[in-house]
């Protein structure tokens, strides 16, 4: 349906926005009626508020208010879609900062939104230390299930490094989900689209060895059993006991194959 931020001196309630979006007003009309109904609920307090509204289609609405504090700001880019809101902020340079890098456009979205992130730190971020950030995506497309369309949310709480440490978190997911893609293609007979979803895997988690020990697998059990057994060999040699163990486990008659042809190979 949409996207709604509430901040500053949040208000739940905007949130009833993604409900007026469903029964098909646009942003504007919906976030114009939802503060209407705060400035006469909470008449002064709807001043400290910050919000916007984005519908499935890229149109938005945005307002921060004037008891929202200094620096208190947005940029709104409708071209784009995307809109850039903050409060307690150095200065006007922290979004205009993150906004230059938002416009990248040869780049995907999370490479913009993490250099966006970067750049407004570099240009002062907040008055307040940071300790906390967070991601939330979807796909823009719906699949008619509730739980596959909610979409997704990464945060980091209470550190040092939240930022650099979202962007870890986003890529071991990523990771994480390209794992998953080599499985169901080389399960379902694809094996080049196996291959590149394991080479993107190891490449955004480079010390995760579980990635090539599956990958060796696979090619072997593909019918690549060369190339699968110089991928697994230097794995199963290692002193860790896990590898060899997660074969016996996982791997089935395959995984026992592979494990009695590299241990009576190693005894010779």
């Amino acid at each position: 349906v949409g996207l709604v931020i509430s901040q500053c001196r949040g208000n739940p309630d905007y949130f009833e926005a993604l409900d007026l979006l469903e029964l098909g007003l646009d942003p504007k009309r919906a976030l114009n009626r939802l503060r209407s109904e705060d400035q006469r609920q909470f008449n002064k307090l709807s001043r400290s508020r910050q919000v916007a509204v984005i519908d499935s289609q890229g149109k938005i609405d945005s307002f921060t208010g004037e008891d929202c504090g200094r620096y208190a700001g947005q940029i709104v880019n409708k071209q784009l879609g995307y809109v850039l809101l903050g409060n307690g902020l150095e200065s006007q340079e922290v979004l205009i900062a993150m906004d230059k890098e938002m416009r990248r456009q040869e780049l995907g979205s999370f490479e913009r939104i993490a250099l966006a992130m970067q750049a407004g730190l570099r240009a002062g971020g907040e008055v307040r230390p940071e300790s906390s950030a967070g991601l939330c995506y979807a796909s823009g497309t719906s699949s008619s299930k509730w739980w596959k369309d909610s979409g997704e949310c990464l945060s980091i709480e209470d550190s040092d490094t939240p930022v650099m440490d979202l962007i870890k978190l986003f890529n071991l997911e990523q990771s994480r989900l390209a794992l998953e893609k080599g499985f169901e293609s080389f399960e379902g007979g694809d094996f080049d689209s196996g291959s590149d979803a394991f080479e993107i895997a190891k490449r955004l988690n480079p010390t995760d060895m579980e990635i090539p020990l599956w990958q060796g697998f696979f090619l072997y059990k593909s019918g690549r059993k060369a190339k699968g057994l110089k991928i697994l060999r230097p794995i199963i040699e290692s002193n860790d006991p896990w590898p060899k163990e997660t074969l016996r486990r996982f791997g089935g008659s395959v995984g026992d194959e592979l494990l009695e042809k590299m241990l009576s190979a190693e005894k010779k």
